[in-house]
């Protein structure tokens, strides 16, 4: 059985391998993607803040700041589905 970290490793892992290859084709010149561009990347930065932190936790905190990162990386996955959308 996955424990939270382990989920919020595999989430955040994926996301960063996601993120990476965005960054790769994101032309920063097209506005439409530009605002959506740095919107995520506000996120990816909480996320990560909180991923190290996570490291940091136990007991009932990590369970908390686990289900906070499963929404952060929810609404990143999101958005750079909107991004690839938009860069297609």
């Amino acid at each position: 059985m996955m424990t939270v970290a382990d989920k919020v490793e595999s989430l955040v892992s994926a996301l960063k391998v996601e993120r990476d290859q965005l960054n790769v084709q994101v032309d920063l010149d097209r506005v439409e993607v530009k605002d959506q561009w740095v919107e995520s990347e506000a996120k990816w930065q909480e996320l990560e803040a909180k991923h190290t932190r996570l490291g940091h936790c136990v007991g009932k905190s990590t369970i908390i700041l686990g289900k906070n990162l499963e929404q952060l990386t929810s609404e990143l996955k999101q958005s750079y589905q909107q991004i690839k959308q938009t860069l297609n």
